[in-house]
C-alpha cells in the first residue's frame, strides 16, 4: 500500500504545473542564497532574468539568462535540487533548459519581416 501511495505521489509531481510568478520567486530565493561564481577571465557574472515551465511530464523549466555558459555544473545541480526541494518534484526527472535571453525574440522578428518570402531552406536557418 505504501508503494502505491509513493507511485501516486510521484505521478502527481510528474504532471504538476507551476505558475511562472511562483517559479520566479523560487529562482530568486535560490540566487539570493547562492550566487553563481563569476568567471575569472572576464569577470562576468551569470544572471537569470526569469524562468517559466514550458512543459510537464517530465517537468521542463526554461531559464532565460545572460549567457548559459557562465553557469557551471555545480550551480546547475544546486538550482535543480533547490527547485525539487521547494516545489516538491521528488522522484521525477527535472529538465532545465538554459536559454540566452532574446533568442526567441530574434527568431520571431526575422520571421515577421521575412516570413512569406523565406524559402524553406532559409527558414530553417532561423529556427
Amino acid at each position: 500500500k505504501k508503494i502505491l501511495e509513493a507511485v501516486d505521489k510521484t505521478l502527481e509531481a510528474h504532471e504538476k504545473r507551476i505558475a511562472t510568478p511562483v517559479l520566479n520567486e523560487v529562482v530568486r530565493d535560490a540566487l539570493l542564497w547562492r550566487l553563481p561564481a563569476a568567471k575569472c577571465f572576464n569577470k562576468k557574472q551569470g544572471r537569470i532574468y526569469y524562468a517559466c515551465q514550458v512543459s510537464s511530464s517530465p517537468p521542463t523549466i526554461a531559464l532565460f539568462c545572460n549567457h548559459p555558459k557562465l553557469f557551471g555544473a555545480n550551480y546547475k545541480t544546486y538550482l535543480e535540487n533547490k527547485l525539487r526541494q521547494d516545489l516538491g518534484w521528488f522522484g521525477t526527472p527535472l529538465q532545465l533548459e538554459w536559454r540566452k535571453r532574446g533568442e526567441r525574440r530574434a527568431i520571431s522578428t526575422a520571421e515577421q519581416w521575412l516570413g512569406p518570402r523565406l524559402q524553406p531552406e532559409a527558414a530553417e536557418m532561423f529556427r
